[in-house]
């Protein structure tokens, strides 16, 4: 097309197109419409000229249901200013603001979803580290079982005593347990999505949709607690008398208040959270260090300050298993006013059963649902049978209604191991068998209850309100009703201390018992 401008310009010139030196001049004098834009040669060399292109902006009007197209700029390299604009840009959501150059992809990470792939080398580590926390609770539940709590005597409630709140406490933690455990076995938002919205939310309980800088709230909270915990073994271990300063005591205090909910409510999310720091079996690369956290896909493993991160989340459930394990039989131990009394080897057998579920939910059950909940199904018929073998508890009661949460939560294990192997899509089935087995549950619960475990736990009678309305009313009050209401009296104060305890009472209450029963020399 140059040539046939330039041929054309010489003949229109009346010069001789065979002069070679006229062409090439009257060549570099071309300008013209090409398909790219306006088409010339550079003055100093025999380059073409980077051409002039324009802007346009494409829309799409949903009212007309048409596409509209309008120059709005031009980008000139020969030029000072590259773009010059006309108007202003309409972007895809109707606004004239220029988004910034960075991309942002549907996963809420810096990279594509298809580079994504799965990790083996960091998949063993999560494996070894895994087995390892295993390992650790294992053998730090054998020493304290050994050298604390074998001696401890947990004597049978035979006798009526009056309830307290530390006894309603624990009875809400088979309701804690049976939400957590139940979080830990296979998936089963499929078939009964409230339910696992339960268990993920309303139990404090770390699950994947806690992502970006809220988990690292989360973790930083789990290692806070890991080392509060070890801060309140401390002080006891060398005895309140050698840090009799008000703040400690208060801290302590404070402490030994919240040491059940640490020990039952927080034990699973604050280890599940310190473990979940090693979830990097997904990256973009081949290399250990191309692997992203789970949680957060803008950080890398096994870079920066990850490495960091790691060792003192490892460091927390060091500190954090065996403590939690000491401190649920510490607390009972030193509150008086609690009548149900969990025996020793059961907090053991618990303890080690929450870890190893934990583990296998991090690891197989990313592998595979089905065996994961197989896995789980044989864990909790181990610890049912252990169950029936020691009773966990003092009362007949809470141990008739741990074995039934146990088996409620048996029957969910199974049944969704069940969907994940032959995949019926039917919820509403699985969702009916699942409730209906859980009805019979409570009924032979509640039946077997009634019939064969009289209650020993009574709360306080108040004192009838027909006679305050009598007095109140000017009428007098008989000596029958005056004798009747100190008989309610006395026999309610005989069943047990009427008030529960303050902080106070739980300091000191520790430091004898921890000195007395605790000898660390034998």
């Amino acid at each position: 097309m140059l040539l046939l401008h330039g041929i054309e310009f010489t003949i229109r010139q009346g010069q001789n197109v065979k002069d070679s030196q006229a062409l090439n001049i009257n060549m570099r004098k071309q300008k013209f419409l090409g398909c790219s834009g306006i088409v010339s040669i550079e003055s100093d060399g025999n380059q073409r000229s980077l051409p002039t292109i324009g802007i346009h902006n494409v829309r799409w009007d949903n009212s007309t249901q048409l596409l509209y197209e309008e120059l709005v700029g031009i980008y000139d390299t020969s030029s000072l200013q590259l773009i010059t604009l006309f108007q202003s840009i309409i972007w895809y959501d109707n606004s004239t603001i220029t988004p910034t150059d960075s991309i942002e992809y549907e996963n809420g990470c810096p990279f594509p979803e298809s580079k994504i792939f799965h990790s083996e080398k960091d998949a063993s580590i999560l494996y070894g580290v895994s087995a390892a926390i295993i390992a650790l609770a294992i053998v730090k539940s054998f020493v304290i079982w050994k050298k604390f709590l074998k001696r401890i005597n947990t004597e049978k409630l035979i006798v009526p005593a009056r309830i307290h709140f530390e006894d309603y406490f624990l009875m809400g933690i088979l309701v804690v347990d049976f939400f957590q455990f139940i979080s830990q076995g296979p998936g089963i938002s499929e078939f009964n999505a409230w339910l696992s919205k339960i268990c993920n939310y309303s139990l404090i309980n770390f699950n994947s949709s806690i992502t970006g800088d809220m988990y690292w709230v989360y973790l930083c909270s789990a290692m806070s607690i890991s080392c509060y915990l070890f801060f309140t073994a401390f002080i006891l271990f060398f005895g309140y008398d050698n840090f009799d300063i008000w703040i400690v005591r208060y801290i302590i205090n404070i402490a030994l208040f919240f040491m059940p909910i640490i020990g039952y409510v927080l034990f699973v999310p604050v280890v599940t959270t310190l473990l979940s720091i090693f979830e990097c079996d997904k990256g973009i690369g081949s290399n250990i260090s191309d692997s992203f956290i789970k949680y957060d896909c803008t950080v890398y493993c096994w870079k920066h300050n990850y490495s960091v991160w790691a060792v003192l989340s490892i460091i927390s459930m060091t500190v954090f298993i065996p403590l939690a394990i000491f401190f649920r039989n510490y607390y009972e131990m030193i509150n008086s006013h609690i009548n149900i009394k969990t025996r020793p080897i059961f907090i053991i057998e618990k303890t080690v059963f929450q870890v190893i579920i934990i583990a296998m939910n991090k690891t197989v059950k990313n592998y595979d649902e089905a065996l994961h909940g197989l896995c789980c199904i044989i864990l909790l018929t181990m610890l049912i049978f252990l169950c029936f073998k020691s009773s966990p508890y003092n009362y007949s009661r809470m141990n008739c209604w741990l074995i039934i949460s146990y088996f409620a939560v048996l029957w969910n294990f199974i049944l969704s191991s069940l969907y994940w192997l032959i995949r019926l899509d039917n919820w509403i089935v699985w969702f009916i068998i699942e409730w209906l087995v859980w009805l019979l549950l409570i009924i032979v619960g509640i039946i077997y209850q009634w019939k064969l475990l009289p209650s020993l736990l009574l709360t306080d009678k108040g004192i009838d309100i027909a006679i305050f309305l009598k007095f109140g009313l000017g009428s007098q009050i008989s000596a029958k009703e005056i004798n009747k209401m100190k008989k309610e009296t006395v026999d309610n104060n005989y069943l047990g201390i009427s008030k529960t305890p303050n902080f106070d009472e739980l300091s000191n209450a520790s430091s004898y018992r921890f000195n007395q029963h605790l000898d660390f020399d034998n």
